[in-house]
């Protein structure tokens, strides 16, 4: 199988182009909040800076990804007893192997994210799931990979990004099967 195919088959052009531009506005708005509501030092600015920063690109991916019919996946990742903390989108055909997106920050670019439970769940796609019961036919199909959009930020300049990407992460966490920025 071709990831890189498939990534560009499944995503819509609009859904990368809008998440890049809601992502730097986002980290930016999180860095002018931080900064002129606050009254932090600049160490404690920062932490609580990353916090809010995250908490707006997670809420800015769900309405752009739903924006560009992604179907929310929530809860338990369907065909698996795998409990997610933060919620998937489906992108593809409804009767064909698809795309499943999550989000995650980068400690820097290329650098895999850190690992969760529901990230660690994520890549169990990437094992190629047996058929599972999907009675309203819009969840997880057989053959569909689990990607990620990854963000670094700027650490020399507050409220920016350094780089974004989307990456296919291999089963065991250890490594990228794929990994391409959005530049």
């Amino acid at each position: 199988m071709d990831i890189a195919e498939r990534l560009k088959r499944c995503l819509p052009r609009g859904l990368i182009l809008d998440l890049d531009d809601h992502f730097r506005a986002s980290a930016l708005k999180a860095w002018h909040v931080i900064r002129d509501h606050t009254g932090l030092v600049k160490k404690r600015a920062r932490r609580i800076e990353g916090v809010t920063r995250f908490q707006m690109l997670e809420q800015d991916y769900e309405t752009v990804s739903a924006l560009h019919g992604g179907v929310e996946i929530s809860g338990v990742l369907p065909g698996t007893n795998h409990k997610i903390f933060q919620t998937f989108y489906r992108f593809g055909p409804h009767d064909a192997p698809g795309v499943v997106i999550g989000l995650a920050m980068m400690p820097e670019p290329s650098k895999l994210p850190s690992q969760n439970i529901t990230r660690r769940a994520g890549v169990t796609l990437n094992l190629h799931l047996s058929p599972g019961f999907d009675l309203d036919g819009r969840g997880i199909r057989d053959g569909d990979i689990f990607a990620v959009f990854l963000v670094a930020r700027d650490p020399a300049r507050a409220g920016h990004i350094l780089q974004m990407a989307v990456g296919v992460i291999e089963s065991t966490f250890e490594q990228f099967l794929f990994y391409e920025t959005l530049d």
